[in-house]
């Protein structure tokens, strides 16, 4: 996508505007074809990067020549093909299972149904396929690893963002309220050696998360509680995260959840609420976009302005009494028992 320029007619921003459907799938699918696994081995042809993933060379040429465009792969001197900074990103390990995630067709389906919830409320993903995100999820193994591998990407760098800007209590035990598969806190735990951790989501969530924090060495400090955070959450902890969870939900449900860890934290005890937080005005970035997904996979959950995060913490019964950036515009925001 090339920059605007001051002669820029209006349709041409338009064009541009729509486009950007082009841009990630092109960025995608560059992921799904293991194209960056490829190239960090190193610089090499477009024939060579044909043959060795199986892809026809004249499509690929046309992708890569996009992707040298987007600065996601660059062009060495003998016209090889290298990835950049942006590219190595795209990598296992880093968010390219996110990117899998993002290009995938459950997850593309429900924006040719964005209309129908503007004008309804009602969730483009239940009408795309037919049942809400996470029951879809329960019943297509599939899309639901590769949903869960898309999230862990995301929570693998949200974590060490995390480390990096909050202090939290040595030795601490940390709940992780709808944690999924774990990430965040097997993140946390390698950061924080003195600490304990508890999953806590539902059971069919949960599952198998014991042998990966096994896996992982933590096995003796991270446990494992199945359960359902509408009706109660573990008690008695000194940390409860709540990481890109209040977003799925309207502001009664999100009341109600936070609600139910002030109830079951002991005074001292601190809730860290990991979302985006919209921008005064009608700025455009990444949690502004969010707020659309969010529309879509949802109907009814939306980001929050801090103002609304302030309000909700009151109305829990918390102050919230710190706000720190982490990544891609997300931030932490630091709650604590109203008087205490």
């Amino acid at each position: 996508m090339t920059r605007d320029s001051p002669d820029e007619s209006p349709a041409d921003k338009l064009l541009k505007m729509l486009g950007g459907k082009w841009v990630t799938a092109s960025v995608c699918a560059f992921a799904e074809l293991g194209l960056p696994e490829l190239l960090a081995q190193g610089p090499v042809s477009v024939s060579e990067l044909a043959a060795r993933s199986g892809t026809d060379a004249a499509n690929l040429a046309r992708l890569i020549a996009v992707l040298v465009g987007l600065q996601v792969v660059a062009r060495a001197p003998d016209d090889a093909v290298r990835l950049t900074d942006v590219g190595l990103c795209l990598t296992d390990g880093a968010l390219g299972d996110l990117a899998r995630y993002v290009g995938s067709e459950a997850q593309w389906r429900p924006f040719g149904h964005l209309a129908h919830a503007v004008k309804t409320g009602e969730s483009a993903f239940e009408l795309a396929h037919g049942a809400p995100l996470f029951e879809y999820l329960a019943s297509h193994p599939a899309d639901s690893d590769r949903y869960d591998r898309g999230v862990d990407a995301f929570t693998r760098e949200t974590a060490a963002a995390l480390c990096r800007t909050t202090e939290l209590p040595s030795g601490a035990c940390i709940v992780d309220v709808g944690g999924g598969r774990g990430s965040l806190l097997v993140e946390l735990a390698k950061q924080l050696p003195e600490s304990r951790g508890i999953l806590f989501d539902l059971p069919h969530v949960v599952e198998g998360a014991e042998a990966r924090f096994a896996a992982a060495g933590l096995g003796e400090r991270l446990s494992v509680v199945g359960g359902d955070f509408r009706t109660a959450v573990p008690q008695g902890a000194d940390v409860y995260v709540i990481k890109h969870v209040l977003h799925n939900w309207d502001d009664d449900q999100a009341l109600a959840l936070l609600r139910r860890c002030v109830a079951s934290m002991p005074p001292d005890a601190v809730v860290l609420v990991v979302e985006g937080v919209l921008l005064p005005g009608d700025i455009l970035d990444g949690t502004r976009l969010m707020d659309v997904e969010m529309m879509a996979l949802f109907g009814r959950g939306h980001e929050r302005s801090k103002q609304a995060f302030r309000a909700l913490f009151r109305d829990a019964g918390l102050s919230l009494v710190a706000s720190r950036p982490l990544i891609a515009g997300t931030r932490v925001l630091v709650g604590r028992r109203r008087g205490v």
